[in-house]
């Protein structure tokens, strides 16, 4: 399911962050609402009008179906992680990424938040991390220029769960990789059900393995598909991390990477390696019946 605020996006409204929550005018056709007077909780898409008192829930009235126990349990999400893990404001001097990375489009890393900052972070491209209540947790920076010291969190001491914490799923299956840059790639290519655990250290820490077995079970997945990085580390982690979930989760499948290699005829270790041609072979890997 996607967002609130992806929801608004695809319908071409205009929001304004106010908090935790979304600013729009009011969806009743017979409020002129010409100051944005309609508040959404930007979690569960719940709204309310405080100028004419109409009150929605943004994904009943586009007509997209709700699953109660998922919304339930999305908000006791929300609330533990405000709980758990305070919000942070980003640091000043901050501009937007105005040219592509790694391949990805301008449209996509704003999408994502992807920012520069000359100030503090002098030649590197950072990346928010939003947690179930859409609050910034941290966020996490990478040379542009250099592979030495490639990651860094802030602020330091911040653990990243997953990302994105609300990932848009297709065929009832969730996709998980190790590092962000791949998320967002295939993201861009296309696939949006796709989430990142940080690494392999980071994908068997507890927290990190609960959030997947949360959003799988709450975004109505039956299927989690395991695509580590194509090594031995990713493959060592997979095969631990399948034991964890696959009596958690209706089914856990490992990504055939050699299958890939095979169709799109060349070596990759991970989704951040691929051109955007090669993710129509991701997706028949992931979808064909064989």
């Amino acid at each position: 399911m996607m967002t609130v605020s992806e929801l608004l996006i695809s319908k071409n409204i205009v929001s304004n962050t106010s908090g935790e929550s979304l600013l729009i005018k009011c969806l009743n056709p017979e409020h002129e609402d010409n100051n944005p007077s309609m508040r959404i909780n930007s979690t569960t898409g719940d709204s309310h009008c405080f100028a004419c008192g109409h009150s929605v829930n943004i994904y009943r009235h586009f007509g997209i179906q709700l699953n109660k126990v998922n919304t339930k349990v999305f908000k006791l999400l929300a609330k533990l992680d405000k709980r758990r893990n305070p919000s942070i404001e980003l640091p000043e001097g901050n501009t937007p990424i105005t040219a592509r990375y790694r391949d990805i489009s301008i449209e996509t890393l704003k999408h994502f938040e992807a920012f520069h900052n000359m100030l503090y972070f002098k030649d590197k491209i950072c990346i928010p991390i939003r947690g179930f209540d859409n609050n910034i947790k941290c966020f996490i920076t990478r040379d542009m220029y250099s592979n030495e010291s490639r990651y860094l969190v802030y602020p330091k001491g911040a653990r990243p769960v997953i990302f994105p914490a609300r990932p848009t799923i297709t065929n009832k299956t969730l996709v998980v990789v190790e590092g962000i840059f791949d998320a967002i790639k295939a993201y861009d290519c296309g696939m949006k059900n796709v989430i990142c655990t940080f690494g392999t250290s980071a994908a068997l820490v507890k927290t990190t393995m609960e959030a997947i077995i949360s959003t799988a079970n709450m975004l109505g997945c039956t299927r989690v598909i395991l695509a580590l990085d194509n090594d031995t580390p990713g493959a060592t982690t997979t095969e631990k991390l399948t034991e964890f979930l696959e009596s958690r989760v209706p089914m856990v499948e490992t990504f055939n990477w050699q299958k890939l290699v095979d169709m799109i005829g060349k070596d990759v270790k991970d989704f951040g390696e691929l051109d955007k041609e090669d993710f129509f072979a991701v997706q028949a890997v992931l979808y064909t019946k064989t």
